[in-house]
């Protein structure tokens, strides 16, 4: 995110950017699960709006085929230039895109808030997998297929920036860099929030030491999150129970 933030005001200190969007995804985190869902909500059709961009201005003219990006894929070598990519390199690349494609099985963790959870889960999950797959793999593709100087792109520490930069101009970059950076602090909100279900769950259902599960069963009286009116559905199914006490 400090990457993006730097590229809009280059002066800002990295530290600065870093542990301030740590301590404002907390804040936001903190707030009720309804209420942080309308917050991360808002932010995701500032995402998705960046998503189309970059999507629209890679395929509007495209300077490779789309087979092309596919059968021979490229990478910065070490001499700076584009060079073929290895086996290896592509087998960790996919590494890292399975992770970057992950996060949809995450809404499990807010199962008690979801209403007939044993009919919707599995409709949640796949869904947001999908979403999230494509809304990840589309501008990849359509920015590789777009960039006229693929090499500095790639040499580029803000990528996606640059490339919009080199087609619309520079404020069109940096309202670019203001949409990713907005992303990674979402996920970043999003993220918090599960592993907080998690530790909750992990101290409901007693796994720590009982000091450490009261505190961290411990809810906020006036929020009344999270619901527990799911428990007991929740309690009978043993995978679930199974599931909780592995983490």
């Amino acid at each position: 995110m400090a990457i993006y933030v730097v590229d809009l005001v280059p002066a800002v200190s990295v530290n600065l950017v870093t542990f301030g969007a740590l301590a404002a995804a907390i804040g936001f985190a903190l707030l009720a699960v309804r209420l942080s869902a309308i917050v991360t909500g808002i932010f995701l059709g500032v995402e998705m709006l960046a998503v189309f961009v970059l999507i629209g201005a890679g395929f509007w003219h495209p300077v490779r085929s789309l087979g092309g990006v596919f059968a021979h894929p490229m990478a910065l070598g070490v001499a700076g230039t584009l060079a073929p990519v290895a086996v290896g390199v592509m087998a960790l690349a996919s590494v890292s895109a399975a992770y970057a494609t992950t996060g949809g099985n995450q809404a499990i963790a807010f199962g008690e808030e979801l209403a007939q959870p044993h009919r919707h889960m599995g409709n949640v999950i796949l869904v947001a997998g999908l979403i999230g797959a494509v809304a990840t793999a589309l501008p990849i593709v359509a920015v590789v297929m777009g960039a006229g100087d693929l090499r500095s792109i790639l040499a580029s520490p803000a990528p996606l920036s640059s490339f919009i930069a080199s087609i619309a101009g520079p404020a069109a970059g940096r309202a670019l860099s203001a949409g990713v950076a907005l992303a990674i602090f979402n996920a970043l909100i999003a993220q918090i929030m599960f592993v907080a279900r998690l530790f909750f769950s992990c101290g409901r259902d007693e796994i720590f030491h009982h000091r450490v599960n009261t505190m961290l069963a411990t809810v906020h009286r006036a929020s009344g999150a999270p619901a527990r009116r799911l428990w007991q559905w929740a309690s009978s199914l043993p995978s679930a129970v199974c599931w909780t006490r592995i983490f």
